[in-house]
């Protein structure tokens, strides 16, 4: 319980550091499909927890972003165990990269049969616009970590939102393509 009550009051820091400005970023380029490789192995061991694992699929494996690193992988892990956690057993989350009218878009698709349908709503509602936060109440407790995630991903200049349909969600998640400097 203390560790449980410690983490969050971590979240609920990190949330009032985010909407304040008072969070640190350092911005750099690099390549996308490292990084989500990356938050994937090191996720493995949560993914294996719930029974769960991730595929990555990519259009092309050049598509550049200028975000900080350290951020980057704090929230794409938030989102991506958010997703291992509520998907049932055995299932295969497929995360996709690809390119669309200069940014990059980088979408988690998981099965929601674990969510009910107010846990559905109330995530649509969360995500539904970056400039209405008045939802942020309705995440649960143990989900604080996908409104920081949010936070984040919008201090760098991306977007994010979910996609519910019948059997599946996906987070959607997009930053400006950068210019390739490798």
């Amino acid at each position: 319980n203390s560790l449980r009550l410690q983490q969050l009051m971590h979240d609920l820091i990190e949330i009032q550091n985010i909407s304040k400005d008072d969070a640190s970023f350092r911005f750099e380029t690099t390549l996308a499909l490292p990084l989500v490789e990356e938050v994937v192995r090191r996720n493995k061991t949560f993914g294996d927890i719930y029974q769960n694992k991730a595929s990555i699929n990519t259009s092309t494996d050049d598509l550049t972003i200028h975000i900080d690193i350290t951020r980057f992988y704090q929230s794409f892990a938030q989102l991506l165990q958010y997703a291992f956690k509520n998907s049932p057993p055995h299932t295969e989350l497929a995360i996709r990269i690809s390119e669309e009218r200069s940014r990059v878009n980088i979408s988690i698709h998981f099965n929601n049969r674990s969510l009910s349908e107010e846990q559905r709503k109330n995530l649509c509602e969360h995500f539904g616009s970056a400039a209405e936060n008045s939802n942020q109440d309705k995440i649960e407790l143990g989900d604080l970590g996908i409104a920081i995630a949010k936070g984040i991903i919008e201090k760098m200049h991306g977007k994010v939102h979910v996609e519910n349909k019948e059997e599946f969600c996906y987070f959607q998640v997009d930053f400006p393509r950068a210019v390739n400097q490798f």
